[in-house]
């Protein structure tokens, strides 16, 4: 899942100017606030650890688990085509020294086409997984982005940032335990009668 890690830090890139926003904002509330002021417009800011939140929450462990499933068909599939290049590889310099010239150009020309075959292979396999995994990111952000809408309404805030992106914030201002809760329990089952 490198590419869904590097796809959160592209991510991040893009909200760090407003964190710095965000961070300034704070900042200057929090001194308004030291010397007994309520700031105009005070803002509630929440925090989020999104990997974290990826990590522990259930629906992202279930489709990692289909993925590795897949990746491993597709390594068994590569080595059955591998043992099958070189057994042919080996019958040809085994048999060499005996065919014609013709058989022996032919025989080359099919491990040529052969390998040639076991790269596109690789290649088309790399970029269907990659496709493949950035779809099960992008089932998943939608459902975070939800959650953590509905936990902010609740809580009133009006600014939830990612937590990575900053230097530091108060443990009061994190809110990823209540996403991720709130994430499983709307995979969990639901009993019977429901």
């Amino acid at each position: 899942m490198e590419r869904g890690v590097l796809e959160m830090r592209r991510i991040q890139l893009v909200v760090i100017p407003l964190v710095l926003i965000a961070a300034v904002a704070a900042i200057l509330m929090a001194r308004g606030e030291e010397k007994g002021e309520k700031p105009p417009g005070a803002v509630k800011i929440g925090v989020v650890d999104v990997n974290m939140v990826f990590e522990k929450y259930t629906l992202t462990q279930e489709l990692r688990e289909a993925f590795r499933k897949e990746v491993a068909e597709k390594e068994e599939e590569l080595k059955r085509k591998q043992e099958e290049l070189s057994k042919m590889e080996a019958d040809f310099y085994a048999q060499s020294p005996v065919l014609s010239k013709e058989a022996r150009a032919e025989r080359i020309r099919e491990q040529i086409r052969k390998r040639d075959e076991l790269n596109r292979y690789i290649a088309e396999t790399r970029d269907a997984l990659r496709r493949k995994e950035s779809e099960l990111i992008s089932k998943i952000i939608p459902d975070i982005h939800e959650v953590v809408k509905q936990i902010a309404e609740q809580r009133g805030l009006e600014i939830v940032l990612e937590k990575a992106s900053l230097l530091y914030s108060s443990s009061s201002l994190d809110i990823t335990n209540d996403v991720i809760t709130m994430l499983n329990q709307k995979r969990a089952p639901k009993p019977e009668g429901e």
